[in-house]
């Protein structure tokens, strides 16, 4: 049976003196103990509120930011919470096969260790609840997961704690996003941010009150972020995205996933890159132009199109090296729009193969980009 940590019950002040001692000495364990429960039932759609659901027989209490829950299991499940109020400490994934998690909102708590959410099986995860981060959230998997291992949030992330992918696979569903956390994704880790609507569908990576990223600062210090629309949905990448040390990679990715049909194009916003790379470390940003099904991705194809497939800086600071990628004809410009060109101060290389930027294999110190 789980029992609250804070008990309701008032001690009368007289015996305050004579207790005061063994409070001093058992409140710091009490106070923070731990509550585990292992998710128990693994066929159909079960409730949380339900105690024989649980390995231990009761349900989690409501309110109590000592919860550490554990959903694994062999045979594909829905775990459905239907209760209100649960604040988690950590919630750690063990299946291995595909698992379902849906239902009322989660609200992540720091107790005796830091909020977390642990991916450590091998099936893939998808949590439809809404997410709150009252306090910092740590996401943490498999260095370098495979995307068959990746955990999806497609419920609305909100909340001023940051966000911080250590390792994993894991990826955003939700275009209503409101958090303000800053996000940062360091080597080891992906975020890979989705449209979880019918096709087509759009994605905004914009900085703003919502989207998928809300109003979260983004830092990728090693990791990966990707963007991947889905068939011949849009980018609108006004965003400013910061590289720590480590450097990383930022992915646009533009296929239909049909042969012959290409994909969408970014349709709007100029980025900011703030290169922070030191070491040998390098900010890499890769774009893809307007892609077809990778089936026909080929430069020799008629099928092949590649219209509308401008990525456009607007800001290029800090003192990193940065390396820009591009394929399938896709261009690389300064954003304001101006004649001329701009200088880049950073380390700069352009990278392309067949099919990509003119410019391809340029490098220099300072730099140059046409507006």
């Amino acid at each position: 049976m789980k029992a609250r940590r804070f008990p309701t019950a008032r001690q009368s002040a007289r015996f305050l003196p004579i207790l005061s001692t063994s409070i001093l000495v058992l409140s710091g364990p009490w106070l923070m103990a731990a509550n585990p429960d292992s998710w128990n039932n693994f066929t159909g759609t079960n409730q949380w509120s339900v105690g024989t659901n649980w390995l231990d027989g009761t349900a989690p209490l409501s309110g109590d930011a000592t919860a550490d829950l554990t959903f694994g299991g062999a045979t594909s499940y829905i775990a459905n919470n239907d209760l209100v109020g649960v604040f988690l400490n950590t919630l750690t994934l063990n299946a291995t096969v595909a698992e379902s998690i849906t239902g009322n909102s989660l609200d992540f708590r720091t107790d005796d260790t830091a909020a977390t959410i642990t991916q450590s099986g091998t099936g893939a995860v998808t949590i439809g609840n809404n997410i709150v981060l009252t306090n910092p959230l740590t996401l943490t998997g498999t260095a370098n997961a495979p995307l068959s291992t990746a955990v999806t949030l497609n419920g609305v992330l909100s909340g001023g704690g940051t966000a911080t992918l250590n390792s994993g696979y894991w990826q955003l569903g939700n275009a209503a996003n409101t958090l303000t956390g800053a996000t940062t994704v360091n080597t080891g880790a992906t975020l890979e941010l989705i449209s979880s609507g019918a096709a087509p569908q759009n994605l905004s990576f914009v900085a703003g009150a919502t989207g998928t990223l809300g109003n979260s600062a983004l830092t990728i210090n090693g990791g990966t972020v990707k963007l991947t629309t889905k068939t011949t949905g849009n980018l609108n990448v006004a965003r400013t995205v910061t590289f720590g040390t480590s450097g990383g990679v930022l992915d646009l990715t533009n296929t239909s996933g049909t042969a012959g049909v290409a994909g969408g194009n970014i349709a709007a916003g100029d980025m900011g890159i703030v290169s922070n790379a030191a070491g040998g470390s390098v900010a890499v940003v890769r774009f893809n132009g307007r892609q077809v099904g990778l089936s026909d991705n080929d430069t020799t194809s008629s099928n092949l199109n590649t219209g509308g497939n401008t990525l456009r800086f607007n800001s290029i600071t800090g003192s990193g090296a940065i390396r820009v990628e591009l394929t399938n004809g896709a261009l690389a410009r300064a954003g304001n729009g101006a004649a001329g060109t701009v200088t880049i101060a950073n380390p700069w290389t352009y990278r392309g193969v067949a099919g990509g930027d003119p410019t391809s294999g340029i490098t220099g110190s300072p730099a140059t980009m046409a507006r």
